[in-house]
């Protein structure tokens, strides 16, 4: 595993995009701290950057863990796993305010015929190896995912 630290992706409330936070910046003037994001283009000589204001986004860390296609996983991230009850259920990544790292939680599949199981948090800290899991989306992207976005 790498110790490379991951920077976050920025998630602007208002205008409803993801991107991947370049650098934060703290401005004494504002009283607000200045998230520089990349645009969305996908090689570097054709980044261009927008400035946004902390308080306009949610601000979501990288695990530093992948998924099985080598994708890096965030919070709010929404997970397939290769395991029971993984066929009727997805997992959410999330860091709850009074907790010490992530959590997943299993969370019913939209139209899943399953009855006695309710949402529920199986792994604190660190995934196991055996989830095999897949991003296959976030909360904040339901449009993408196929899902109602964990709600």
């Amino acid at each position: 595993m790498s110790n490379k630290i991951h920077p976050p992706r920025a998630w602007h409330i208002e205008k409803k995009i993801m991107r991947d936070v370049i650098r934060i910046s703290w401005n004494d003037e504002l009283y607000d701290a200045e998230v520089v994001v990349n645009t969305g283009n996908k090689r570097p000589s054709e980044f261009k950057y927008w400035s946004w204001l902390f308080s306009e986004i949610i601000l979501l860390p990288c695990t530093g863990k992948r998924d099985r296609d080598g994708v890096l996983v965030y919070e709010a991230d929404i997970l397939e796993a290769d395991i029971y009850p993984g066929e009727n259920y997805y997992l959410i990544v999330e860091w709850p305010e009074k907790s010490l790292g992530f959590e997943l939680t299993w969370r019913k599949k939209p139209g899943a015929k399953v009855s006695g199981i309710s949402d529920f948090t199986p792994v604190f800290g660190d995934f196991p190896d055996d989830f095999n899991i897949k991003i296959i989306g976030s909360i904040y992207e339901p449009e993408r995912t196929g899902n109602d976005g964990g709600q």
